[in-house]
């Protein structure tokens, strides 16, 4: 419903993860939600120095 461009502007914004996802809610919502609408934001990071079946999962 939110324009790439639109939902790109928000997550390059400065504001903290949460606000980030409310105002991609907002914008969903405001574009005609048809709806339940959800957000899920997650930040890459390094990898895993730990082992083991769930770290290696990760790595793949």
């Amino acid at each position: 419903m939110v324009p790439d461009e639109d939902i790109g502007a928000v997550l390059a914004g400065a504001a903290p993860p949460q606000a980030k996802g409310q105002r991609l809610i907002d914008l969903a919502n405001a574009h005609g939600g048809r709806d339940n609408v959800s957000v899920v934001l997650m930040r890459g990071g390094e990898t895993s120095k730990k082992s083991g079946v769930m770290a290696k999962s990760w790595t793949k």
